[in-house]
Order: C-alpha cells, then sequence, then structure tokens
C-alpha cells in the first residue's frame, strides 16, 4: 500500500510539473504504456502521433492538427486543458481526445504563417469571440462594414479585445479597405479593436462614405467651465474612468501599428478620442489619419494620449472638443513623438496646440501646419502646455486666442518649469479675436518658466516683437522673413545642424526626412 501511494504521488507531481492535467491514468507500475487519441468531430482535424506505446516515463509532445474550416478548441480524455501543442510523462496508458470547432473563416488555421482570411463583415464579427484573440489575420478584400450601424439596440461594432482578454495576434489589412463601419459607444473601449496587448495591426485603411459619427457635442467656448474636465499630468489609464476610442485601436498595450491609415471621422461624448488610436502606449507608425475628431476633452488628430513612439505618421483635418485637443495627439503623456507631423485646424475651449495640447515627452524633428483656435487657457503653434522636451521642431501655426484666454505664443502656449526648447522655430501668425493688454503673447512663448535655447520666430510673419510675452526671454532670437529664408537661415541659425537634421528652401527651413530626405 504504501509503495502504491509513493507511485501515485510521484505521478501527479510529474502531471504537474508536464503543465497539465491527467485523469483515469493506470496504476501499473512495470512495462509499456499506451497512447490513445480521438478527434471530435472525426472529420476536424487530427492528434500527432495518433496511437503509440512507451515505456514508463517517456515524455511525449502531441499535437492537435485542425483540417481546414475548423480550429483546435480543448483537449478532453486524460488531459485537460487547452495547450497544444502539450507534453504528456507516461505512468499508465493515456487516452487523449482533440476537441474541434467549425471556423467561421474561409481559410486558414489561425497560425503566423497561415493566417485567417477576413473576407467578409461577418468574418469581423467572428473575431470578436474570445478564441481568436491570439490568433493572426489577413483580410483578402475590401469590406463594407455598413451593416455595423443595425447592430443590436443601439448599433455600432462591439470592439476585438477587452482588458481582461487583450487581443494578442495580429491583423494585416493587406491593403484592403473597411467602409463605414459605425462604433459602439457605450462600452469602455471604441474602434474596430477595443485593446491589444503586443499585438501587431498592419496595412489597415478605413474610408467612409457617411456623415461623421457625431454625438452632437455643442462647441460654443460660452458653454464651458474655466477648468479643464481632468487633470492632465496624472492620468489613471487602468481606471475604470478612462474610456477611449480611435478608429483602429482604443488601446494599445505595448503593440505595433505599422502603415495604417483613417479617411473617415470620429465623434463621441467622451474623453480620449483620436482619428486612429486612442490610447497609444506601443508604437505607431507611418499612418496617418485625415478626418474629424470631436470629443469631450483629450482629442488628437492620430491618437488621444501617447505614452509610447509616434513616428513618421501624420494627421490632417479637424480636432475638436469641449477641453484640450492637439493636432496629432492630444496629450503627448511622456511619449516620444519623431518625425512626424499635423496639418490642419484645432479648436477647442480649454487648451490646444498644433501638434499637442499637452506634451511631458519629446517632441523631435516634427512641425505642425493650420491653425489653432482656444476660448481658455494657453494655446500654442506646437504646443499648448510644455512640460517635456521639443527639439528641432517648428510650426506655421496661426494661433488665434479669445477674450478668456490669456496665454498664447508661436511655439507654445506656456513653456512650464520642465519645459525645453532646443533649436526650434516658429513663422505663424499669433494674435487675438480682440485687444487684451493682459495677455501673455510671444513669437516663441506667451509665458516662459523653463528654458529656451537657440529658437527663432519671425518677427513679421508673427506680428509678435517679442520671443516670450512673461518670463525670461533668454534663448529666443527674434528676424525677419528674409533672415529665416533661402540660404540666409543657415548663416542667421547657425545653431541648427544643416548637415544631418535641417535643410534651406527657397522659402523657410524644413527638416531633411521632409520630401523623401
Amino acid at each position: 500500500m504504501i509503495r502504491l501511494i509513493k507511485y501515485l504521488i510521484s505521478t501527479i507531481i510529474l502531471a504537474i510539473a508536464a503543465g497539465i492535467v491527467l485523469f483515469g491514468c493506470s496504476t501499473d507500475s512495470s512495462g509499456d504504456f499506451r497512447l490513445t487519441t480521438t478527434s471530435v468531430p472525426e472529420e476536424g482535424g487530427m492528434v500527432t502521433p495518433s496511437t503509440g506505446t512507451y515505456e514508463q516515463g517517456t515524455r511525449v509532445e502531441i499535437t492537435a492538427v485542425p483540417a481546414a474550416g475548423f480550429f483546435f478548441e480543448r483537449w478532453e480524455g486524460d488531459i485537460i486543458g487547452d495547450e497544444n501543442p502539450v507534453t504528456i510523462a507516461f505512468y499508465g496508458n493515456r487516452r487523449a481526445t482533440a476537441v474541434f470547432k467549425t471556423s467561421p473563416f474561409a481559410s486558414g488555421d489561425g497560425s503566423l504563417g497561415n493566417p485567417y482570411t477576413v473576407a467578409t463583415f461577418d468574418d469581423l464579427m467572428a473575431m470578436r469571440d474570445e478564441n481568436y484573440f491570439d490568433k493572426h489575420f489577413i483580410q483578402i478584400s475590401d469590406i463594407d462594414a455598413s451593416l455595423s450601424k443595425d447592430i443590436g439596440d443601439f448599433g455600432g461594432f462591439i470592439p476585438i479585445g477587452t482588458l481582461e482578454a487583450p487581443f494578442t495576434g495580429s491583423y494585416n489589412g493587406n491593403g484592403y479597405q473597411i467602409t463605414d463601419l459605425a462604433y459602439y459607444e457605450f462600452g469602455r473601449f471604441m474602434g474596430l479593436f477595443g485593446y491589444i496587448r503586443e499585438a501587431e495591426i498592419r496595412n489597415v485603411t478605413f474610408t467612409s462614405t457617411q456623415q461623421e459619427q457625431s454625438a452632437g457635442i455643442d462647441m460654443k467656448f460660452s458653454n464651458i467651465d474655466h477648468q479643464p474636465p481632468l487633470d492632465p499630468f496624472h492620468l489613471e489609464v487602468d481606471s475604470e474612468d478612462f474610456r477611449t476610442g480611435g478608429t483602429l485601436v482604443a488601446f494599445n498595450d505595448g503593440g505595433v501599428i505599422h502603415n495604417c491609415r483613417s479617411y473617415t471621422h470620429i465623434g463621441s461624448r467622451r474623453h480620449y478620442l483620436g482619428g486612429l488610436v486612442g490610447y497609444n502606449g506601443g508604437e505607431v507608425s507611418h499612418s496617418y489619419a485625415a478626418g474629424i475628431v470631436t470629443g469631450l476633452s483629450y482629442t488628437g488628430g492620430l491618437a488621444a494620449v501617447n505614452s509610447g513612439l509616434i513616428q513618421n505618421s501624420h494627421a490632417t483635418g479637424f480636432s475638436s472638443s469641449l477641453g484640450v485637443s492637439g493636432g496629432l495627439v492630444g496629450t503627448n503623456l511622456g511619449g516620444q513623438i519623431i518625425k512626424s507631423y499635423a496639418a490642419g485646424n484645432v479648436d477647442s475651449n480649454f487648451s490646444n496646440g498644433g501638434l499637442a495640447a499637452i506634451n511631458t515627452g519629446l517632441i523631435r524633428a516634427s512641425y505642425a501646419t493650420g491653425n489653432t483656435h482656444v476660448g481658455i487657457g494657453p494655446t500654442g503653434g506646437l504646443v499648448g502646455r510644455n512640460e517635456g522636451e521639443i527639439r528641432d521642431s517648428y510650426s506655421l501655426v496661426a494661433v488665434t486666442r479669445y477674450e478668456q484666454s490669456n496665454t498664447a505664443g508661436g511655439l507654445v502656449g506656456i513653456n512650464q518649469e520642465n519645459g525645453v526648447i532646443i533649436n526650434s522655430f516658429t513663422a505663424g501668425r499669433v494674435s487675438s479675436y480682440e485687444e487684451d493688454e493682459n495677455a501673455e503673447m510671444g513669437g516663441i512663448s506667451g509665458k516662459n518658466e523653463g528654458t529656451i535655447t537657440a529658437s527663432y520666430w519671425d518677427t513679421e510673419a508673427t506680428g509678435q516683437a517679442t520671443g516670450v510675452g512673461e518670463g525670461s526671454p533668454d534663448g529666443a532670437t527674434g528676424l525677419t522673413t528674409h533672415q529665416m529664408s533661402g540660404p540666409a537661415a543657415e548663416a542667421y541659425m547657425p545653431e541648427f545642424d544643416w548637415n544631418t537634421v535641417w535643410r534651406t528652401t527657397n522659402g523657410y527651413p524644413v527638416l531633411r526626412w521632409q520630401g523623401g530626405e
């Protein structure tokens, strides 16, 4: 009896070490043991090896291989779980049953080498099943998603992936389009993908033949409190109150988004709304959005909040909110924006910037063009409030402050205590809707509490005689349009790296990566 108990204990320990749970094991401790496998349904796939005889203690890896049109769901018999392949140790006869389910996808098995094919709106709907959240997909045709507006009682596509069950696979749009996708507004996340974790999304294109999805937000400046709705520097992205949305991804947790584009509009009565991504905690590269984004606060033409990396990307169109808005991102929260730009209009009631409303990270080799208008709070051609670093960047944005906004700058509205501006310039008009002798306005910054180094403003184009409205003007130099244009720019802005970062043109300098360089 003691020998039998010791044998059973050793069997359980070895099974746990193998990462599986075994039932119905033989207690015969001598001789060889047999593996018997079955598939349910029989046509659903096969198990390899299918049968065999093994000596005691032998460890064998078995694999469930689904047939075309099926996927592996789980093991039954002496193996419990969904790990595939799985390794078992032989201390008795083993029975393994692989349970397969019919796949809704026309082809593929969901592996990286043989992804599921996505060809219809029904295929997008099928991707919302948690069984597919770790699978790989490739789009093989344009998809009309207009039926999404009629889903359920309220309409709108419930996104793929949640905080509890994130999407961790990959999706290759393959250059095809998804047209007229309507978004479900009442969940925590809003977009095609809700929450992705270390996933890869590539080559996706959104288009629309419909009017923008809008919650009918009243954008009148007179209807807003004089305070922002949320603390812009202490966003709790893990809290239940953090509800975000984007046309492609609502929440990117360490994933990669590459070569994706959106030509559609998005609007909602929520904070944190982006033209492509809501919250970016991963990487966005070679992507852009060209549409209208309207929300309560923290709206961005490309992303609402960036704590990751955005590079070689841009946004055009219109970003607006009752709170803070940015042409590219609403808030660059400790993230990096590199070789990117925004070209469009930005309107908000509290604070905004041509590229970002708020920056606590790094902005490098980037620029903004277009117009900004703000009702309350600081506004800047590139950034509204800067607590991070701006380097080798420029703004040609026309900045307009209204009567309740007393801080405006050609490059930044306020350069706060930890803010750094290096080797940058601005040449956009800075003006007031009506005159106010108490307004803080400057060619570079409306108010400076930080550091400015080797940065320039066009005194003629900006209409500003001083570089800083309030605070130290050190490091800010005013030049004429002639001095900042053509070959003269190199002589009058000698600190700029003209060999690897900047180049002169017939007009203002540009970054070398522009125009293919």
